[in-house]
């Protein structure tokens, strides 16, 4: 089922009755900067989530935070991709959640893929709103 990041997002927000992290979203240079230093161009469905709901608290505890703040932090977006690339992620895979080591991930292509230690899984969202939608709000 195609899902819209923009509804999606709006059902996360309404599920997880507004409950946010103490971090600010980050804004445009932010973001900017970001994208230069790791080296991966963000798509605009990863942008529209990250300025709208990257500090949600809900269903989920390792959630990969992009944030102007110690970027030196475990769930912090720079740390996540180093540790994650020394273990062989593909440096263009955006870190979105760390699941025990292990990783669910943003691909070029706007899949988002399940990365485990041993490589990528058989496991493939169609889009970063799906995984959204079937992970973090339902669960599954």
């Amino acid at each position: 089922m195609k899902y819209n990041i923009e509804n999606v997002i709006e059902e996360l927000v309404e599920v997880s009755e507004n409950n946010r992290l103490m971090i600010d979203l980050p804004n445009d240079k932010i973001l900017e900067n970001y994208q230069k230093e790791v080296g991966v161009p963000f798509p605009k469905d990863y942008i529209y989530y990250l300025k709208k709901a990257n500090n949600i608290f809900y269903n989920l505890d390792e959630i990969v935070l992009v944030t102007n703040r110690n970027e030196n932090a475990p769930s912090e977006l720079k740390s996540i991709i180093k540790e994650a690339r020394k273990l062989g992620l593909d440096r263009n895979w955006i870190p979105l959640c760390e699941d025990n080591g292990n990783y669910y991930c943003l691909t070029p292509n706007g899949n988002v893929k399940y990365y485990d230690l041993n490589g990528p899984s058989c496991e493939v969202w169609e889009s970063l709103a799906s995984w959204i939608k079937d992970v973090w709000i339902e669960g599954n």
